[in-house]
């Protein structure tokens, strides 16, 4: 995504309505799994590996512990704004603002059922597909819809990395 349309999408899940409890969740929880691979680039596997506890405050700074492919361990930075969307997730499920080293909750929480349990890869890319198919509907820039509608987790991915370049 353009940052213009990444600006658009980061708005819109920010200010999207909830007329029901389920939704603020659903709302809660996309915000959430959008901050954090865009943050930090994850790919939906290491997502759905992660755990809270990965979240470490390493060498005066707050980092997540990542198996990524071949097995291979990374620390990814986080930065403050991921760690406020961090705190606000987290708070939401009325759980302690940053996690504790023995947590067992998943980088994503699920809705119902066993709040342990880990979403799959296929579970995350299918949030993020629902989410981007809810902001097709609300968007009226057509070059941004061109965009969303090709949208994936891998693209986030991408996006984060371009949008760093772009930075310097």
């Amino acid at each position: 995504l353009d940052l213009d349309a990444w600006v658009w999408l980061w708005q819109w899940l920010t200010s999207r309505p909830a007329l029901k409890p389920k939704d603020i969740n659903i709302n809660i929880r996309d915000r959430w799994l959008f901050a954090l691979i865009y943050h930090t680039g994850l790919r939906r596997e290491e997502v759905a590996k992660s755990s809270m506890s990965d979240i470490q405050y390493r060498n005066g700074r707050w980092a997540l512990k990542v198996v990524g492919k071949r097995h291979k361990i990374r620390h990814v930075s986080i930065n403050s704004l991921l760690l406020q969307e961090l705190k606000q997730y987290r708070t939401a499920l009325g759980l302690d603002e940053l996690p504790s080293s023995g947590e067992k909750y998943g980088l994503v929480i699920p809705l119902k059922g066993d709040q342990i349990r880990r979403l799959t890869p296929r579970a995350i890319g299918l949030m993020i597909f629902e989410c981007k198919e809810k902001a097709l509907l609300d968007c009226e820039e057509d070059y941004i819809r061109v965009q969303l509608s090709d949208m994936s987790t891998h693209w986030l991915r991408h996006t984060n990395t371009t949008h760093r370049y772009m930075a310097g």
